[in-house]
């Protein structure tokens, strides 16, 4: 099993999407993005599910985390855990310092694409050169 490297696919002063993708059944994990100057996010979930469940992770911890958590969703305080058919897009309660989505089960039809779009509170230049 391969850890799926983000990219990212717009950005801006305010804002950052990160994709991750695809994930399918023997690519199951996406790689730690530091998201910590971040404040506020959304996940949105795509692709053929083929029976899989992804849960989106976070964690403060700094390098690799020992002990990620399954986040929440803003909207209705579930856990971050998606399973079925369709497109899912939810707000993302807590702010941590990684992110990743991480998919179990799902068979040979499963591919997947994560994008978690992030929103910072205020605008970070970049250095002039």
């Amino acid at each position: 099993m391969a850890t799926v490297n983000e990219s990212v696919e717009s950005t801006d002063g305010w804002l950052r999407t990160v994709v991750w993708g695809p994930l399918t059944s023997t690519n199951v994990d996406g790689r730690w993005y530091f998201c910590g100057r971040y404040t506020d996010s959304s996940v949105q979930i795509s692709g053929t599910w083929g029976g899989a469940t992804v849960v989106v992770q976070g964690t403060n911890e700094v390098g690799t985390p020992a002990d990620p958590l399954t986040l929440t969703s803003a909207n209705d305080t579930d856990s971050l855990s998606f399973t079925g058919a369709g497109r899912r897009l939810r707000q993302i309660l807590e702010t941590v310092n990684q992110i990743r989505p991480l998919l179990s089960g799902g068979d040979g039809t499963t591919s997947l694409t994560v994008r978690v779009k992030l929103t910072a509170a205020t605008q970070f230049w970049r250095a002039q050169e």
